[in-house]
């Protein structure tokens, strides 16, 4: 007994250093280099639109049970592809992502990003990310955003982003916090390893923040294409809800095709399609496609949008969450008739609809 407890002593000891200095789960992301950086930034915007989808900005997401992702793209890591402003954090705490390239129809959204680049930079807990967002911060944060984007033109659009968002997102972020703290479910806003990992994003410079139109050719081949050049993996593509509003054009299909899919590759989307489908929240239908099977869906021509194609969706034990396994050729599921009440989210509605 005397010669094995110094040894058990000495393990004892061990483990607690260890233990002290906090070893992560998963391994810190390197930066990425000059040259990989420049190509992340050097990404093209597509053209502006003619007009914005009902004439408005939409800051914050209104898909309340963005928790129905999470298991499905837990530790995934990759490139996310991601539209939308908040959702894409909760996203890129989930799975840890490597890189996020977030794009959206409206050049504001993506303007309002520099403004939470700002914020994952300046603060170094979820606590005061949240807080920072308050209207007694204002003055120091337009001093901040004046500072790092000197440009006249491009500091007066961030700076009225800012104005007019704050307000909207720092409601959205403490809904959000409330929804996910009830059910249990660690997130960037409360999780400090899920914060550090999203904060660690911006520092190594693998955001991308830009215009991007999924219909156009443009922005969304380029993606593509550096997502393969770097020879990165694609984790996560999320359209949002956007494809409720336009058909499945060629363009559309090319773009998807252009996607470098892997097993790891997840398609998550919402789909205002409720009546139809099921709806999970007072909104959307959620749904989850390996991307392979959605690369196989756009090369049928008898499908005429991504809405149409949810006909083929494998519903769930989870009223208005569904999967995808049939491909093109198979029988198509039968629809929602009977109106089914949501599982209880405890989340009052937003007024705007998620971004297009």
């Amino acid at each position: 007994m005397s010669r094995i407890a110094p040894f058990k002593s000495l393990v004892l000891a061990l483990a607690g250093l260890l233990l002290a200095a906090g070893t992560p789960a998963v391994a810190a992301l390197p930066p990425l280099t000059d040259a990989q950086a420049a190509a992340l930034q050097a990404l093209p915007a597509d053209p502006a639109p003619e007009a914005l989808t009902r004439n408005s900005h939409y800051w914050v997401s209104n898909e309340n049970r963005l928790e129905l992702f999470e298991p499905h793209i837990r530790d995934r890591g990759g490139v996310l592809i991601g539209v939308g402003t908040d959702q894409d954090y909760l996203f890129a705490g989930w799975a840890k992502s490597d890189i996020l390239i977030l794009m959206d129809f409206d050049q504001a959204i993506s303007e309002l990003h520099h403004v939470y680049g700002i914020f994952f930079a300046e603060h170094a807990t979820p606590a005061a990310f949240i807080e920072g967002w308050a209207d007694t911060h204002v003055a120091d944060v337009q001093a901040k955003i004046a500072a790092k984007f000197p440009e006249p033109g491009l500091q007066k659009r961030i700076q009225r982003a800012y104005k007019t968002a704050r307000g909207t997102v720092l409601a959205r972020l403490k809904k959000v916090q409330r929804h996910l703290k009830k059910l249990n479910v660690a997130n960037f806003l409360e999780n400090q390893d899920q914060y550090d990992h999203v904060r660690d994003l911006w520092a190594k410079r693998r955001v991308v923040a830009l215009r991007g139109d999924l219909t156009a050719k443009g922005t969304m081949l380029a993606i593509g294409k550096l997502i393969k050049e770097q020879g990165w993996t694609l984790g996560v593509f999320y359209p949002s809800n956007a494809e409720q509003y336009f058909e499945m054009i060629p363009q559309y299909r090319e773009n998807i095709q252009g996607l470098p899919a892997s097993e790891k590759s997840l398609v998550i989307r919402t789909m205002g399609w409720g009546t139809q489908y099921g709806k999970a929240d007072e909104t959307y239908h959620y749904n989850v496609q390996p991307l392979t099977n959605f690369q196989a869906w756009t090369k049928d021509p008898k499908v005429g949008s991504s809405g149409r194609m949810l006909r083929w969706r494998t519903p769930s034990d989870i009223y208005g969450f569904s999967t995808f396994d049939k491909l093109p050729g198979a029988e198509p599921t039968p629809p929602v008739r009977q109106k089914a009440k949501p599982e209880d989210s405890k989340a009052a509605p937003d007024a705007a609809p998620a971004t297009p």
